[in-house]
């Protein structure tokens, strides 16, 4: 079964339709050799019956199906895009602070929304989401903010800010 869950997924169609073809040509010519014209006259009948209940089945579960997925991929929307909101409020936080102190966490910030992106979704597709880049990127950032939070200089109106966008930058991930 190991076999067949590594194939990439083009291959995984290609060989099951192969395979329905193979199997559909093998019992029609089973059919036309055991069944005379009275028995295939019949037969045919009650296939056409069972083929009616068939393609409603087929189509009410593709239905569930179609409505399933449509829910993981509005719940994943929905989760991302709480993401890059807690990430742009960290980015518009960060501006009220010295320019220094800016750059660094902006730096960090970008460093982490770039291994999101170029890495984060190869490795949760790959089902080895500990091997994300992103996770030594964030762990990263959440250094940085700590430094910054721990300045005496900050106010504590900047420091919260970068607390709580930081915050829903993880819960999102966590999430996700």
């Amino acid at each position: 079964m190991e076999f067949l869950t590594s194939l990439d997924i083009w291959v995984l169609v290609a060989l099951m339709l192969v395979l329905t073809v193979v199997v559909s040509l093998a019992l029609a010519l089973a059919f036309a050799r055991l069944l005379d014209d009275p028995q295939r006259e019949k037969a045919g009948m009650t296939a056409a019956a069972y083929m009616t209940a068939l393609g409603s089945l087929f189509a009410i579960l593709t239905g569930f199906l179609i409505n399933s997925e449509y829910g993981t991929l509005r719940d994943t929307q929905r989760i991302v895009g709480q993401e890059v909101a807690s990430a742009s409020r960290l980015a518009y936080a960060s501006a009220s602070l010295p320019s220094a102190d800016a750059e660094v966490l902006q730096g960090a910030l970008t460093a982490y929304l770039n291994d999101v992106r170029v890495g984060e979704w190869q490795a949760l597709g790959q089902g080895a989401s500990a091997k994300s880049p992103a996770n030594d990127s964030l762990r990263g950032l959440e250094r940085t903010v700590s430094v910054l939070a721990a300045r005496s200089y900050l106010k504590d109106s900047q420091v919260s800010s970068i607390e709580r966008a930081i915050e829903g930058v993880e819960a999102a991930r966590r999430q996700r």
